[in-house]
C-alpha cells in the first residue's frame, strides 16, 4: 500500500506542476522565471526545512540543498 500511495502522491505533484506550467505559459519569460523561483523556494522551505526540526540536521545541509534546487529550477 505504501508504494501505491507514493505513486498517487507523485502523480498528483506532476499534475500540479503541469497545471502551473500551463498557467504560466501566457506570462512573459521574466515573470515566469520569477514565479517559478518563488514556487521552488516555497517548496524547498516546506520539504527541506523540516530536516532541521525533526531530525536535527545542521542548517547548512538543507540550506545548501535548497539553494541548489532553487537555482536549478528555471
Amino acid at each position: 500500500m505504501d508504494l501505491l500511495g507514493e505513486a498517487v502522491t507523485q502523480l498528483g505533484c506532476a499534475a500540479l506542476l503541469v497545471l502551473a506550467l500551463l498557467v504560466l505559459a501566457a506570462l512573459p519569460s521574466t515573470r515566469r522565471v520569477l514565479v517559478r523561483s518563488l514556487l521552488a523556494f516555497a517548496a524547498v522551505c516546506a520539504t527541506h526545512g523540516s530536516m532541521t526540526n525533526w531530525w536535527g540536521v545542521p542548517v547548512a545541509y538543507p540550506g545548501g540543498m535548497s539553494g541548489n534546487l532553487v537555482a536549478g529550477c528555471p
